[in-house]
This record gives structure tokens, C-alpha cells and sequence, in this order.
């Protein structure tokens, strides 16, 4: 039994929600999650005009997930979106890259959300792949407002083939910023924003975090046997993506995808508590329109706590509560009391045979999600937060560049070309 088999086993074997059979070669699914969504068909004629290749056959399962609660102009609205995809399969799809529409018409409140609808498609990936005769296959995470470049699917085929060590990887992604689609703040708001996702990942790296990777629901791809062995996704409101992710990087085994491209939409939205569209619909109804982001001495403290993460090893709780008051800013240090550090050090220590796998627990106990949790702490307590383009100079001027435009396109250029080099040139902690 391979591991998509015992992973359906543990959840429940269940009947198939797409009846076609699959490509007997199918070795990549992509997940979309939809509910009112307008744009559908523009995704994926997207999706269909990709360079596909005989070595590789791919198919998408869109999601159609409608909450119990949905009003009544949500469920007109949905119901058009399921009419257009419908329409838009009879007439235009690619028969290189086969659409199923999978449906669930009244989901519980507790299940409504994005979540759900995405560990559904991702679930129904390893059915698919297992009806296909493989034990294995890539699942690919994508948004029903997203645009892919044409080599998107040669991209994520090379990358997997050529980095057989790797479990997952990041896409590399740009939100459009300008045009005619929404009003002129929508675009200054998703500038900002995406300013400040490259800054805190820029921050985490700077800081020396094994973490420091961008975490979009509409861009990652998973091998199903890591998905499957890490106990698949939860059915969350929001942020499914942020923590399934973080369950992959612990294994050391995630990485970043910059040869091809994902083009998130930058629509504001209150569907889910987290993500751009509340961010996005936040700033345009702040009147001041300056984007708060967390300020660069926070990465700084992070920063100086890893650089002495070596001195930890081997101390009991005792001994490593006086290093963290000797040593460390309070600002990251009350955070570690508060955290229980220092009972979670001498396990860690108890349970490591060498300074390098003592590291890697410590990174794992300190991981992104944490690192959120220390950020927002920090801002509470310690430092208040300030608006993004002055904290990016900051981090951009501790990395040894001097950007020439400082203004939030220029500055957001810079960090797109460090995320798509991979911060080639720049020396960064070990």
C-alpha cells in the first residue's frame, strides 16, 4: 500500500466525485476552489492556452463550494459562475487539459470556507492519481481569479523532475497594478501590499529563518505523496494554505518556483478572514492610505536570537532562561518566557544527538507560523507599526542595496527581482 492509498484509508474511502476516468499518464491536478466567481472561464482559458508536452498530461477540478448561509444574490451570482464554466467547457476547452466541476451546494458553516473547498479538490487529486494506476503526481494549488503565464505547466513538470529531493515549492507570483479592471486604489492598495508580503519575506530571510518562503493559496505545488503523508489539508475558513505549508517546509524539502509566473487578481473581498481581499478592502477604507507593515527592528531581534541559536544547545530550562534575559532584546525575549522556550529547549535537547539536529528542531519549534506570532506580539507590546515603503528601505539598505526609486512601484520592482533571483548576490545568514 503507497502512501495516497493509506491516506484515503485514514480519511475515509469515500465515492469518487468525478466519474470520468483519467489519463492513464495524468501526473499533475490542478485545484480551484470556486464560489461566485465572475472571472472563472478567464482563468481557465488561461490555464488551457499553456504549452503542454507528451511527457506530461494534466487536469483541473474546480470546486464549486456554495456556503448553506449564501444569500440570495450569492447564490444567483454562483449559479451564473457554474452556467459560464459550463458553457465555456462546451465550447473552448483544450482537450490537452480536461475541466471537471465537482459540487457541493450546502456547505455547513463550519465548512464554508476556502478551506474546505480546497482539501476537497486536493483530496479528489489523490483519488484521481490513484485511479490513473500512480503512486504519485503533483497538486497543483491555484485561485479561481488567477491568471498563469504561458509555461506554467513546463515550469512545475521541470521542477519536479529535475529537484527530486523536493516535496513543494512557492510560484512565483505578480498582482497586476494597473488597468481597467478596478478603481485606481485597488491598484495603489495591492501595490502596498504586495510590498509588504515581500518585505516580511525578505525580513524572515535577513533574520536567517529556514521559513522565509511566500505562502499564496493560488501559488504552490505539492508532491500528493507529501500532501498525503503530512495528513493532507484542513478544512479551514482561511490561512488552509499558510499552515498545510508549513507542515511541508518542517521537512526542510520546500522550495521557490521563479521561472514561470501567477497572477493573483487584486479585487478587495470580505469572504475570508485573512488574504488580500480584506487587506485590500481595509485599505481603501483607511482615509490616510498608508500601509502599516512591522517594523524593521523586529527582524533585527529575530535576527540576533537565531545568530546565537548555537549557545543554547545542551542548557536545561534553568540555564537557558538566564541566557535569554542576559542576551536578548525583551522584546523577543519575554515573547520566548511567555512561549515556554525554555521547558522546549532542554526537551529538544534531550531528544538530539548533534548540533545540526538541534538546530533543525529549534526551527521547527520557531517556524513561520511562530514567527507571525512574535511579530504581532512585538507590535503590541514594543513597537508600533510603520508604513511599509520606509520599512522596506530599511531592510533593502541591511541587505547592501540602495534602491534609486523609493517610491512604492519602484520599491516593489526591487523586491520582485530579489524573489525572482533568488536573492542571488545577497549575503544572507547560514
Amino acid at each position: 500500500m503507497n502512501d495516497l492509498d493509506r491516506y484515503l484509508d485514514r480519511i475515509g474511502q469515500r465515492p469518487w466525485l468525478v466519474p470520468d476516468m483519467p489519463n492513464p499518464d495524468l501526473n499533475m491536478a490542478v485545484v480551484l476552489p470556486s464560489f461566485a466567481e465572475e472571472n472563472l472561464p478567464l482563468t481557465l482559458e488561461s490555464l488551457a492556452q499553456c504549452t503542454f508536452f507528451p511527457r506530461f498530461h494534466a487536469e483541473v477540478i474546480v470546486v464549486f463550494n456554495c456556503p448553506a448561509h449564501a444569500s440570495d444574490e450569492e447564490r444567483r451570482l454562483h449559479n451564473k459562475s457554474v452556467r459560464d464554466v459550463e458553457e465555456w467547457i462546451g465550447y473552448y476547452a483544450n482537450p490537452s487539459l480536461p475541466v471537471y466541476l465537482v459540487h457541493a451546494p450546502a456547505v455547513p458553516p463550519k465548512y464554508s470556507g476556502v478551506g474546505h473547498a480546497r482539501k476537497t479538490g486536493m483530496d479528489e487529486g489523490i483519488v484521481r492519481f490513484l485511479r490513473a494506476g500512480r503512486g504519485d503526481g503533483i497538486l497543483i494549488s491555484l485561485d479561481a481569479d488567477t491568471l498563469v503565464d504561458g509555461n506554467y505547466f513546463e515550469e512545475i513538470d521541470r521542477y519536479f523532475t529535475t529537484q527530486l529531493q523536493m516535496e513543494g515549492c512557492a510560484v512565483y507570483y505578480e498582482h497586476p497594478l494597473k488597468g481597467d479592471d478596478y478603481p485606481p486604489d485597488v491598484y495603489r492598495a495591492i501595490t502596498d501590499y504586495e510590498i509588504h508580503l515581500r518585505y516580511h519575506v525578505g525580513g524572515m530571510k535577513f533574520a536567517g529563518s529556514p521559513y522565509a518562503f511566500h505562502t499564496l493559496g493560488s501559488a504552490f505545488a505539492v508532491r500528493a505523496s507529501a500532501y498525503a503523508r503530512l495528513g493532507g489539508m484542513k478544512a479551514r475558513q482561511g490561512a488552509e494554505d499558510f499552515y498545510f505549508l508549513q507542515k511541508i517546509m518542517d521537512l526542510g524539502k520546500f522550495g521557490e518556483l521563479n521561472e514561470t509566473r501567477v497572477i493573483p487578481s487584486p479585487r478587495p473581498s470580505g469572504r475570508v478572514p485573512f488574504g488580500t481581499g480584506p487587506v485590500v478592502t481595509e485599505w481603501i477604507r483607511r482615509k490616510d492610505h498608508s500601509f502599516l507593515t512591522y517594523a524593521f527592528e523586529a527582524y533585527c531581534w529575530l535576527r540576533n536570537f537565531f545568530r546565537q541559536m548555537n549557545r543554547y544547545y545542551l542548557l536545561g530550562a534553568g540555564e537557558t532562561e538566564e541566557l535569554l534575559k542576559e542576551t536578548l532584546h525583551p522584546a523577543i525575549g519575554e515573547f520566548l518566557l511567555r512561549n515556554g522556550f525554555p521547558a522546549a529547549n532542554e526537551e529538544i535537547n534531550r531528544n538530539v544527538a548533534s548540533l545540526a539536529s538541534y538546530r533543525k528542531r529549534l526551527f521547527r519549534w520557531f517556524n513561520g507560523f511562530r514567527t507571525v506570532k512574535y511579530m504581532n506580539d512585538v507590535h503590541t507590546r514594543f513597537l508600533e507599526k510603520q508604513p511599509v515603503t520606509r520599512e522596506a528601505v530599511k531592510l533593502l539598505n541591511a541587505l547592501g542595496l540602495k534602491p534609486q526609486y523609493r517610491d512604492a512601484a519602484g520599491l516593489l520592482e526591487v523586491f520582485r527581482e530579489l524573489d525572482r533571483e533568488g536573492y542571488k548576490g545577497i549575503t544572507l545568514p547560514q
